[in-house]
């Protein structure tokens, strides 16, 4: 046993006592063979979250989603708009990309959906939305099933009926991708109704939780709840309560249980992410046009280099002014919001010290606002996107 020992790197032989955590990292479960539920919310920001506001109690539904699967703490929608964020979830581009920025657009021609992907794998695509409009009909196409509010006279769809529907799908499609894009009643309210529309929401994803442990379709199931967008007050604005949002992803078996990662994610980075975990494929380069990074590799504990957070959206510079196409980009607490395009005047924010963001720092620090802008271009080009 001595000699088998002495054999061995001398990493091998400590790496149990002196990196414990890292050696018992489960496997990577690449290739899941697993039914997928995806849950969108518009207007579901972090503030309304217990585990991440601080909150405890609020919304122990989601809150258990968070012990039995992993909590990205540091996640933006890719939009303000619910609508342009939904866009780019499902087909891992830039806002810019699909061109998607707002009800009634859509992206061009043969872009390259996750539903798509997962179709041609025998997971057969469920849309169930409370408006239609959301996918659009060029993203409802790669759906076999599309239900939503009003269609065929059916009836306004609320959170639970939708939920119920998922279930329903789940469990007569043992395969299937299911997508839910629930309506934001009371979450894009000012005051005490958004707090009230977040325990309620909470509520009835509870009562499908328990349908699906019920049926014993839990814990093969791969489920991911994340928010389109988040407070939008004061309107038309990319400040961080407008794009922090809660992603949650639990895995059959509840793999990385209990994990919370802090590393800079967005909407785009879903995509690929999701791919990996369900094809197979890795990184960006899962199929052309993705513009998102795949998280696996942070969630099985490896280290990569800083991230930034872009979204993209309109953007009011004061209260008097008029919202303008604008993309924000952050690395760790410093923040760039620009119009899209070369020409305009940059806003630039240190949220360590300016967490309201109030000041506009960018005159006094043109050269970190120069960085910041070699970044978002860096990162916009990595994407194909002008």
């Amino acid at each position: 046993m001595l000699l088998l020992l002495l054999s061995l790197p001398l990493g091998a032989v400590l790496q149990p006592w002196l990196w414990p955590q890292r050696s018992q990292q489960p496997a990577v479960p690449r290739g899941v063979l697993a039914p997928l539920l995806l849950v969108t919310v518009p207007g579901l920001s972090t503030a309304h979250v217990g585990h991440l506001s601080g909150d405890d109690g609020a919304t122990p539904n989601l809150d258990r989603l968070a012990r039995e699967g992993v909590s990205f703490t540091r996640f933006w929608a890719a939009s303000n708009n619910p609508v342009a964020s939904a866009a780019a979830l499902l087909t891992g581009r830039a806002v810019s990309q699909t061109g998607v920025t707002g009800l009634g657009h859509v992206p061009p021609p043969g872009t390259i959906t996750l539903t798509r992907q997962l179709q041609r794998r025998g997971h057969p695509g469920v849309a169930l939305l409370a408006d239609a409009r959301v996918a659009g009909p060029t993203l409802a196409r790669h759906f076999g099933q599309v239900i939503s509010s009003g269609q065929d006279g059916r009836p306004e769809l609320d959170t639970e009926a939708l939920l119920a529907l998922a279930v329903e799908a789940l469990l007569a499609q043992p395969d299937a991708f299911v997508w839910v894009d629930l309506p934001a009643t009371g979450l894009l309210q000012e005051g005490p109704a958004r707090p009230a529309a977040a325990s309620a929401l909470d509520a009835a994803l509870g009562r499908a939780l328990a349908a699906l442990e019920s049926a014993q379709r839990l814990e093969t199931l791969m489920l991911c709840v994340t928010g389109t967008s988040g407070e939008p007050f004061p309107a038309d604005n990319l400040f961080e309560p407008a794009l922090a949002v809660p992603c949650l992803l639990r895995l059959p078996g509840q793999a990385f249980r209990g994990r919370r990662l802090h590393l800079a994610a967005g909407s785009v980075d879903l995509t690929p992410t999701l791919a990996e975990l369900v094809l197979k494929r890795q990184g960006s380069s899962s199929w052309e046009g993705l513009c998102g990074t795949s998280l696996m590799s942070k969630l099985s504990g490896g280290v990569g280099r800083r991230r930034v957070r872009v979204a993209e959206g309109l953007h009011r510079a004061d209260a008097s002014g008029e919202p303008v196409l604008s993309r924000a980009v952050r690395m760790a607490d410093t923040k760039l919001i620009a119009p899209a395009g070369a020409a305009g005047q940059a806003s630039l924010y240190d949220l360590s010290a300016d967490p309201d963001e109030r000041q506009d720092r960018g005159p006094e620090r043109p050269l970190v606002v120069d960085a910041m802008r070699r970044h978002l271009q860096t990162w916009m080009a990595a994407c194909g996107s002008p």
